[in-house]
């Protein structure tokens, strides 16, 4: 093999690891301007980023990662109606592979946060403090919506 053709595949390998992750968002999206359909992807990216820091995480740092989950098939289907899913990660111990750590589920009509530590646990917590419901209240502001008790929205999701 040429050293041509396997500088391409590494550079191939690179990009294909990478494709479906994404750095962290660099601005705040304005929550005031809310679709009254629920929240537009980069408001839900701003949400993630805002948990995920307030849990401790260092978001913004080189090899973070955010990453919108999707279901199988065509186009951006959540695996959760009414749920934007995702997940973030950061490089691990030899800076050559992403550790994936939190799975994020953000109601699109409320803002509600539940975090899980794996992939479709049905163990969930709901995330809530001062800045967060702040951006909760705008958003039920402009689609209409409400919070559901920590019960009914639990097992809208899967959780116990």
């Amino acid at each position: 093999m040429s050293i041509k053709i396997i500088i391409m595949y590494i550079i191939l390998l690179f990009f294909a690891d990478s494709a479906s992750a994404r750095i962290w968002p660099e601005t705040v999206a304005d929550f005031h301007q809310t679709p009254a359909t629920g929240l537009r992807e980069d408001q839900a990216d701003t949400i993630v980023a805002l948990v995920a820091k307030h849990q401790g995480y260092r978001v913004y740092l080189d090899g973070s990662v955010i990453e919108r989950l999707t279901g199988e098939g065509r186009g951006q289907i959540d695996p959760i109606p009414g749920y934007f899913y995702y997940r973030i990660g950061f490089n691990g111990q030899n800076n050559d592979t992403i550790v994936y750590s939190q799975y994020y589920h953000i109601n699109k009509t409320t803002g509600d946060v539940f975090v899980s530590r794996v992939p479709d646990s049905l163990e969930c917590k709901r995330i809530s403090f001062p800045e967060l419901r702040k951006i909760q209240t705008l958003i039920m502001k402009n689609t209409g919506d409400h919070l559901a008790t920590k019960e009914e929205a639990s097992r809208s999701i899967g959780c116990r």
